[in-house]
């Protein structure tokens, strides 16, 4: 007899696999989005060192036209040695020469070492892109005018040096170098506002392409929702069990499709907000700042993810037990997680009196996880230090575990749900409303139990029991 699979069960693997697929792709194109910015941003900064170096070299061309100091003529080939660099680090692209040598013509260039490999990367990628090519050849048009100045001074060095030379054409020289150096920076100030319109551009059609794929997945959560209640209406006839467990598993599904859903919206949203905010602003630095607060919204997105594969992991993996050192746990999440917050504004004390027992490592570390991160996540900002306590003892025939902190604290209206799947406090959340399920789940399977006790202002502390199991059991 040939085996099927349910409709059912394909349409929601199909969907699922969907929704995944659109996470890879939102955070493979934000890297791209934003590997693509940090590479203008790096031409950016390149062009200011072109431009220091061309109007250094003019300073000094002039400075020698009137004192006929050799020295200032050699700070005038040092300096005019950065645009020149900058120049044949591009012919070099240009000739498919290899990636070294552009690279360190770039450094002479004084281009900063972590910005090279993104200005290589956007000039390879981009070069043919149209918008793109108006900046490289203002960029050709300034080499062709540095070419100028150096075939001017070469001509005037023998002249100044053999002292045949009136005052009246050292004026006439002079004029010729400003000129020259008043229609460099024109150009430098055209490269500039031209790759801002670049950056303009990724950024609507980085827009575009986001709220493209969020009205697909809207489509789908429509089609998927239409699809599961005329299933719901062909098995209705079906037995009282079963119909019990098509419900609880189309709870679940609800809730899981809910959360994805908005967790997807939540970066995108963070994204137009941030993609606004650089579109005003035209100061390479302010970009850096853009780009970190785009990549806590990627974080987000990550722990959502990981919260995701721990809970399946959980649901279908049976409890390992053996011994577990619970000071090295806590000394590996720790570390783990100490990038969170300011170590010099954090004080944790331990007093574990019970230091090894026989669980789940793996499930033990999840719990642990979720209650320290929690802990760091919200902190209150008005407290000088982040205080958090970890102790565990034996009571009766359990091992207590108690984490507490100092932190924002938890109205008493959300106390009753705060285990609840997906449930978060507020829309400003750091979390993804599956750390604290997770955490109840995983107590469940080990056999223990969970309390939390929290007053806003004054921090939150959760208790863990834990049946004691003997070696072997």
């Amino acid at each position: 007899m040939r085996s099927t699979i349910p409709f059912k069960s394909l349409t929601s693997l199909t969907y699922i696999i969907a929704i995944l697929g659109s996470i890879f792709f939102i955070i493979t194109f934000n890297y791209f989005a934003l590997k693509t910015l940090n590479g203008v941003r790096s031409f950016i900064s390149g062009e200011s060192q072109f431009a220091k170096g061309q109007l250094e070299a003019s300073r000094y061309i002039i400075l020698y036209i009137h004192s006929g100091q050799d020295k200032y003529f050699e700070l005038y080939e040092k300096s005019l040695q950065v645009p020149i660099s900058d120049s044949l680090a591009r012919i070099n692209m240009d000739n498919g020469g290899p990636d070294s040598i552009t690279t360190r013509l770039l450094f002479q260039g004084k281009n900063d070492a972590q910005d090279i490999p993104e200005i290589i990367w956007l000039y390879k990628n981009f070069k043919a892109f149209k918008p793109f090519q108006k900046s490289i050849n203002i960029w050709i048009k300034a080499d062709l005018k540095i070419m100028e100045l150096q075939k001017f001074a070469d001509a005037v060095y023998p002249l100044i040096k053999s002292k045949q030379i009136t005052n009246v054409q050292r004026q006439l020289f002079e004029a010729k170098v400003n000129a020259i150096s008043e229609q460099l920076v024109l150009m430098g100030n055209d490269f500039e506002d031209t790759l801002g319109n670049n950056i303009r551009f990724i950024n609507s059609y980085a827009l575009w392409i986001i709220n493209s794929i969020a009205l697909l997945i809207i489509a789908g959560n429509i089609y998927y929702f239409y699809r599961q209640i005329h299933l719901l209406s062909v098995i209705k006839e079906k037995t009282q069990i079963q119909n019990k467990i098509l419900r609880q598993l189309n709870s679940e599904m609800d809730l899981f499709t809910y959360s994805v859903s908005h967790d997807l919206r939540s970066p995108i949203t963070s994204l137009k907000g941030l993609v606004n905010l650089a579109q005003a602003e035209n100061q390479s630095p302010e970009l850096n700042q853009y780009f970190q607060f785009m990549q806590m919204t990627l974080d987000r997105q990550d722990l959502f993810i990981q919260n995701i594969i721990n809970l399946t992991k959980h649901k279908r993996t049976q409890n390992e037990i053996g011994e577990v050192n619970l000071e090295d746990v806590f000394d590996q999440i720790l570390t783990d997680i100490g990038h969170m917050v300011d170590k010099s504004k954090v004080n944790i004390y331990k007093d574990l009196n019970v230091k090894r027992l026989h669980t789940d490592r793996f499930r033990l570390k999840i719990i642990l996880n979720n209650l320290l991160s929690n802990a760091f996540k919200y902190s209150d900002p008005e407290k000088p230090i982040l205080t958090i306590g970890i102790t565990s003892e034996k009571v009766e025939n359990t091992i207590k575990i108690m984490v507490q902190d100092n932190g924002l604290g938890i109205k008493p209206e959300h106390h009753h749900k705060i285990f609840d799947m997906f449930y978060v406090v507020n829309h400003q959340s750091k979390g993804t409303g599956l750390g604290l399920y997770l955490v109840k789940e995983t107590i469940q399977a080990l056999g223990g139990s969970v309390e939390m006790n929290s007053e806003v202002g004054f921090g939150t502390s959760f208790t863990i029991y834990l049946p004691i199991v003997e070696q072997g059991e």
